[in-house]
């Protein structure tokens, strides 16, 4: 999957105004701070695990008021020059009608809750979950 990734990255799909998808850990640190939570993931089914950091970030919306999105950002690993081969974000489940707008306008649907950025090869998934909207965004496999 790394490799895949990699790929990805060289050939510039992996970048996107919205998503860090292919930015590395040195460049998001530099735009997001240095204010960040940090550590690994459990082991998946292949035995990989990955680096992630996690910001807060103070929002105000008409929806929900006052609250704090959480986005975490999954790296190969901890070094400088590891790109971002994932995130998501978790805000709060009055969010998700605004941001399925949004997905809406700007990108197709190719499921129910999950839209494709064709320009970039990403897609987005939407998941509510126990009172939160959890948004992910991951690169499209099947059409490398």
């Amino acid at each position: 999957m790394k490799r895949i990734l990699l790929v990805l990255v060289f050939f510039g799909l992996a970048n996107s105004l919205f998503a860090q998808i292919g930015q590395t850990l040195k460049e998001v640190k530099e735009k997001y701070g240095q204010s960040y939570t940090d550590g690994y993931t459990d082991p998946g089914e292949d035995g990989e695990t990955f680096y992630y950091i996690s910001y807060e970030e103070k929002m105000e919306t008409t929806h929900s008021g006052s609250y704090t999105r959480i986005k975490v950002m999954y790296f190969f690993d901890n070094t400088p020059d590891s790109f971002c081969a994932m995130w998501r974000g978790v805000e709060p489940s009055s969010e998700t009608n605004p941001t399925v707008r949004y997905f809406n306008k700007d990108m197709v649907r190719v499921k129910d809750m999950t839209w494709k950025d064709y320009e970039t090869n990403l897609l987005y998934n939407i998941e509510v979950l126990d009172g939160f909207c959890i948004t992910t965004c991951y690169p499209d496999f099947n059409n490398l």
